[in-house]
């Protein structure tokens, strides 16, 4: 809020085996889930080693908006969120990213065994990739992996399941992961 650093994340990265549009995971009995909508949209970049983008998170009808930007410096990921109105967040509109469409996706956040998971599908993406992502503050944390959800590989880092790829028009699934 006040510009002041916090301490690094790290997050890996799962993508899941699920059929189209059959997304909704079920939580064991006792496990409480919360469901978002969110839209994001990649904006006009300043140059090569940073991101921006506008993201509306969501449900019922109730909306917060974000800016972030993201700097790459020294193989470290700088971000810098604010909270914005929802009229800054029209004016961002006119500096989307040519190349770029509006990313749709349905976030699902749980807890299980003290652990924070969210699951993310992007709805307007080639066959709606979804992947599950989980947030820590330590490099080396144990995870453990719900065993509600089926998991069929690690991409923490392929470039392929970064939003910014999937946001990119005419982004298509790799055929292998098409199951």
């Amino acid at each position: 809020m006040i510009g002041l650093p916090t301490a690094q994340s790290y997050y890996k990265k799962f993508l899941l085996i699920t059929g189209v549009g059959g997304f909704d995971i079920h939580l064991p009995k006792g496990y409480k889930k919360e469901v978002f909508q969110i839209e994001e949209h990649f904006l006009m970049q300043t140059n090569q080693s940073t991101e921006a983008f506008i993201r509306k998170t969501g449900k019922n009808d109730s909306y917060v908006y974000n800016h972030e930007v993201r700097t790459f410096k020294d193989g470290q990921r700088i971000t810098k969120k604010r909270q914005i109105s929802g009229r800054e967040y029209i004016e961002l509109m006119d500096q989307k990213a040519p190349g770029y469409k509006e990313l749709k996706k349905f976030r699902q956040c749980f807890i299980y065994h003290n652990q924070h998971f969210m699951v993310e599908t992007m709805i307007n993406a080639d066959f709606q990739p979804t992947l599950l992502r989980f947030e820590t503050s330590k490099e080396s944390t144990k995870i453990e992996i719900p065993d509600f959800v089926s998991v069929l590989r690690e991409v923490t880092t392929e470039e392929v399941y970064f939003t910014s790829s999937i946001a990119k028009l005419g982004w298509k699934m790799p055929d292998d992961d098409k199951k």
